[in-house]
């Protein structure tokens, strides 16, 4: 009985240490970037895009955590954000500062990031997809986006400082 209970206990540590191995790795998206607009892509939104945009990144094996200042037609903004990599629901204050829900995880070469919120009591949701140029030095962020007025997508081309 001792020596079974003894490799069940060895067994469930394999196990665990295999999992935890399992789990993908994000890219490093740490650094600083500036939005190159002329390689984006912002669709029907295009007359609203920013004229210019940086962003620092911070990583950790568990969070990317953002500063974004944002120079727009319509004004300047900055945010920070904490995006926790475990695909659970975090609410945080969205750009306009009203709260937005939103999910991220390690999906094999990317991180995806999936955000819900409602303005002006319209539902919208997002799904961003990150992804890392081989060099290391391009981050695309592509961004599928659905309202109540239809789907629309963009794409968001940084580069590394």
């Amino acid at each position: 009985m001792q020596t079974l209970k003894r490799s069940l206990a060895a067994a469930l540590v394999v196990l665990s240490a295999t999992a935890a191995s399992a789990q993908p790795k994000a890219p490093d998206f740490n650094g600083q970037w500036e939005l190159n607009v002329a390689k984006s892509d912002f669709g029907p939104m295009a007359q609203q895009a920013p004229t210019k945009a940086t962003m620092t990144v911070t990583q950790s094996a568990t969070s990317i955590k953002l500063a974004q200042a944002v120079s727009t037609p319509m004004g300047d903004q900055n945010q920070t954000q904490e995006l926790a990599l475990d695909g659970q629901d975090h609410t945080m204050p969205g750009m306009d500062g009203q709260p937005a829900t939103s999910s991220a995880k390690v999906d094999g070469e990317a991180v995806v990031v999936n955000t819900k919120m409602t303005r002006e009591g319209a539902d919208i949701t997002m799904t961003s997809r990150w992804t890392l140029s081989p060099d290391g030095k391009t981050l695309t962020v592509a961004r599928d986006i659905t309202t109540p007025m239809g789907p629309l997508a963009m794409k968001l081309v940084y580069d590394k400082k």
